[in-house]
């Protein structure tokens, strides 16, 4: 129990690093084009 809630905070913060690193814009404008295709089709 220990060991997955350590792996779950470890994920977690490096999840935070890497969206800081991002820019959410640039990535929101990549992931858009893929995301609204699926929604409309639906």
């Amino acid at each position: 129990m220990g060991q997955a809630a350590d792996a779950a905070l470890f994920l977690g913060m490096v999840r935070m690093y890497l969206w800081n690193r991002i820019r959410p814009r640039r990535l929101i404008k990549r992931i858009l084009p893929v995301i609204t295709p699926a929604v409309s089709r639906s």
